[in-house]
């Protein structure tokens, strides 16, 4: 799934340990379908000690300058699609649907996600994926790009 190219950050602090992982990925796709591109970030958090309030966001680098998003969120895929400039985007990140999980949060420019605390030796990851299909293209197909979960996640 994964391609060459990628990046990854670790950093660690008195209340975690972080990797931050970003490229490029190949989507499993139904037979058919393409995208133009497909990228994505993948959090990994390990807490030291219990962190409480806290989030990740994947936002729309400038602002809300493309307008706000169009929800196309389901099954288990909180998701929202831009048009402009010719092309469909699709922002899509895991949903947190069990309870006490934490909260996805729709912003006109991304996502917010509040996660649940963490106790020590805890860990959690989270997701962030885009993909984009020319505005004439199927826009089904950049849902389906940015639809996996961590558990499918193979770097």
């Amino acid at each position: 799934m994964a391609e060459e190219g990628a990046r990854v950050w670790a950093w660690s602090g008195d209340g975690l340990d972080a990797e931050l992982w970003v490229g490029r990925v190949e989507p499993a796709l139904p037979e058919g379908m393409a995208v133009r591109d497909c990228y994505a970030a993948i959090w990994r958090v390990r807490a030291k000690r219990e962190l409480t309030e806290w989030a990740f966001s994947c936002l729309h680098e400038g602002g809300p300058a493309i307008g706000a998003g169009d929800h196309c969120s389901g099954e288990r895929l909180e998701a929202q699609e831009w048009t402009r400039n010719g092309f469909t985007v699709t922002l899509g990140t895991q949903t947190v649907d069990e309870p006490d999980a934490g909260v996805v949060e729709y912003l006109p420019d991304g996502f917010v996600v509040r996660p649940p605390a963490l106790q020590p030796s805890e860990m959690i990851q989270v997701q962030f994926a885009a993909a984009w299909v020319p505005e004439d293209g199927d826009s089904t197909a950049s849902w389906f790009a940015v639809d996996f979960t961590p558990a499918e996640w193979r770097a």
